[in-house]
């Protein structure tokens, strides 16, 4: 999606207060956001040298509809991790349901909006925490500054997600990069400035007030494999171009490859596939780049931390395989196909280029709708990402929660919606649309094999 359907996207969606903002959007904000930052080329020497009174953490947030079942079990239930497991990306679901989370329970009200933070995981990549919201509106992102043991530190980058749970209740959590740069122990000071929201009588608000919480932050110690290649890196040279494996660090919740790029004059726009030794690829998480350029040698050298969801088994090696981001801003073409449920599946989407996905089954339940599918294709999680369903008046219909991966091998994936009923559908169709993308520009030239073992 360019910048130009993203915009129509996201302002047909802000016009339905409880239709879900679909993943292909929310996936490609996520994916433009991390491509800016790279763009930026903040020296690392002023990256490391920006203080102030507390760091302030910008989040782009995406938002979902959590299904009457989900909402009632997170309301009744007091599960701390119930928010990774629900709305989190596979590494953090992964992570609250196996109880790595430090469970929390702390509360703040101004304003007449309740934060409660339920959960925090450290895992020396990322810092993730968790929260709930009772408001009057939707909440869809979060104004935070941060100390750690009551000292600032330099800025953290992140994302994160939320979704609404029932009637003024929302939940959602936020995703920040803090690749070595935080004690193994500390308290956590995270205090709220502002928080914004939307409605459609009002549009978007931004309610100020303060939300304060200290919070006990302990790294985790299990399930850590670190790989370092301080001497001879894993490399590749094309030109006057070489990449570089510096480190790879596998936990529960992310694979992190730290890796360094060295150009002669231009700069390289690039993106990453990761492969394991079976040649499947695993799910981008996406990554943070920063440069120095070197006015003598006229070089610009850009250390990037790729972060990826984790690995079930630690492999003999990963392949990493960089190719050309595409920037030129070509409009996307649109695909649809109608879907009647009554027919024989599979149904297949064509993706354009890039390959197809199909429908293999449809549970058509009470509380909600499932879709089984399979991606074919060169890019399987962000096609998995980048289709939608809509009725007949091509209307999205309302995703609950995230994509899910159901099995890595054969790329398939679930997806759940709103409940749908046949009877009400009086032999109307229903869609499966999505955008026409193109092959990735793969990088031969620059693929390395980084030995685990």
């Amino acid at each position: 999606m360019n910048d130009h359907e993203l915009d129509f996207e996201l302002n047909r969606l802000l016009k339905e207060s409880t239709q879900a903002v679909p993943e292909v959007v929310s996936s490609r904000v996520d994916q433009t956001l991390l491509s800016l930052k790279k763009r930026k080329r903040v020296p690392r020497k002023a990256a490391i040298g920006v203080t102030a009174a507390a760091a302030s953490l910008a989040l782009l947030v995406g938002s979902s509809f959590v299904s009457p079942t989900i909402a009632k079990a997170l309301t009744n239930t007091p599960l701390i991790g119930s928010v990774f497991e629900m709305i989190g990306d596979a590494g953090l679901q992964l992570s609250g349901q196996k109880g790595l989370a430090t469970k929390l329970n702390q509360a703040a009200e101004d304003q007449g909006i309740r934060m409660t933070v339920t959960e925090v995981l450290y895992d020396g990549i990322r810092l993730a925490i968790g929260y709930t919201v009772e408001a009057d509106h939707f909440v869809s992102s979060l104004d935070a500054d941060m100390l750690i043991n009551g000292e600032p530190i330099e800025t953290l980058l992140g994302s994160g997600g939320s979704s609404q749970i029932g009637d003024n209740q929302y939940t959602g959590y936020m995703d920040y990069e803090a690749d070595g740069t935080l004690p193994d122990q500390f308290e956590l000071t995270l205090k709220l400035n502002s928080i914004q929201h939307y409605s459609n009588e009002t549009g978007w608000q931004t309610t100020k007030g303060s939300w304060k919480f200290r919070l006990p932050v302990s790294k985790l110690t299990e399930g850590i494999s670190v790989r370092s290649f301080e001497e001879s890196p894993p490399s590749a040279t094309s030109g006057e171009t070489t990449l570089s494996v510096k480190k790879v660090t596998m936990t529960p919740a992310v694979t992190a490859i730290n890796v360094e790029l060295d150009e002669k004059r231009t700069v390289e726009e690039l993106g990453f596939f990761i492969y394991d030794d079976k040649g499947q690829q695993l799910q981008s998480f996406g990554y943070r780049g920063d440069n120095l350029h070197s006015d003598e040698q006229d070089r610009y050298k850009s250390e990037y931390r790729i972060r990826f969801a984790p690995i079930e088994a630690i492999p003999d090696y990963f392949i990493i395989q960089p190719y050309n981001l595409d920037t030129s801003g070509k409009s996307l073409e649109r695909s649809e196909i109608a879907f009647d449920p009554r027919q024989q599946l599979p149904i297949t989407l064509s993706q354009g280029e890039i390959g197809s996905i199909s429908v293999t089954d449809a549970e058509f339940l009470p509380d909600k709708t499932i879709l089984h599918y399979t991606v074919e294709g060169s890019d399987p999680f962000s096609q998995a990402n980048s289709f939608w369903l809509e009725d007949a008046n091509n209307q999205p219909i309302t995703q609950l929660g995230g994509t899910r991966l159901a099995d890595r091998s054969t790329y398939s994936f679930t997806q759940e919606y709103a409940p749908l009923s046949l009877d009400d559908m009086n032999g109307k169709s229903i869609y499966l649309a999505g955008w026409k993308l193109p092959l990735p520009d793969i990088r031969e030239d620059l693929a390395i094999k980084i030995p685990l073992k």
